[in-house]
């Protein structure tokens, strides 16, 4: 049996999945993280309670390794006397996070695109275009008066979201702040989604979302979801509308130009 313990935010667990999901081929994996992430997990993933690591009580299962994404978790698994494999948090220079946190499967082969359960996807006759300004980072946050513009260049549906950070802020729009399982399905029967560097926007493209990106402090080579368009800070709103447009002419419904 392996554990599987993993703190950090909702994007760091998204980008590591790869790495749990490819461990779930070798037998049963118990996983120590915010109880909120449990309806991402991967069959053959369980989550358990992590609070002996601390107190430095034994392991409640005979684990044959244990695998951590920080060196104070890999310290204190190790003075319980399990063996570890760790991997720093942040990779470095150049190196996408899925590749990097990889290093701890000793050539295991993987899938590197995250993939998480739709828990509920119903069909739409009219897929929306998804804004997801949010993020817990304040200077990864694209200004709300660019994505204002961004929907001003698109006929409804367009959906607004936010998250818990942001739901006790004074908004100019009106949003939703669906759980974890609401956002996978919002993302998977959405047209396209737009947002910055942030954990629903890595959760949009692991449920299969065309997602568009905007980066500005952070490095896109190293931290930018699987599979997604990336787009610079200084990007005009208008090209992100025209993308969304173009992402989902297939549901068959108009934009402004």
């Amino acid at each position: 049996m392996i554990l599987f313990a993993r703190a950090g935010a909702l994007g760091d667990f998204v980008l590591s999945l790869p790495v749990l999901r490819a461990l779930t081929t070798l037998g049963p994996v118990h996983v120590v993280t915010d109880p909120r992430y449990a309806p991402l997990l991967p069959p053959g993933a369980t989550l358990v309670p992590g609070d002996w690591i601390w107190r430095g009580a034994a392991p409640p299962h005979a684990y044959t390794v244990a695998v951590a994404f920080s060196p104070t978790t890999a310290e204190a698994l190790r003075a319980v006397g399990l063996p570890v494999r760790a991997v720093a948090p942040r990779p470095p220079p150049g190196v996408h996070a899925v590749d990097h946190y990889a290093g701890v499967l000793d050539g295991l082969p993987f899938d590197r695109r995250p993939r998480v359960p739709v828990v509920f996807a119903p069909p739409l006759v009219a897929p929306p275009i998804v804004l997801a300004p949010g993020s817990g980072g304040q200077e990864k946050r694209w200004p709300l008066d660019r994505w204002r513009r961004v929907a001003e260049s698109l006929v409804a549906p367009v959906v607004w979201v936010r998250g818990p950070v942001e739901a006790e802020e004074d908004w100019p729009v009106d949003a939703v702040c669906p759980d974890l399982p609401g956002l996978v399905a919002l993302a998977a029967g959405c047209a396209a989604w737009l947002g910055p560097d942030s954990g629903p926007s890595h959760l949009a493209a692991a449920a299969g979302a065309r997602v568009g990106v905007v980066f500005g402090v952070t490095d896109p080579a190293c931290w930018a979801p699987v599979g997604s368009v990336v787009w610079p800070w200084d990007t005009a709103p208008d090209a992100l509308a025209a993308w969304a447009v173009a992402s989902s002419s297939a549901s068959g419904f108009t934009h402004r130009t």
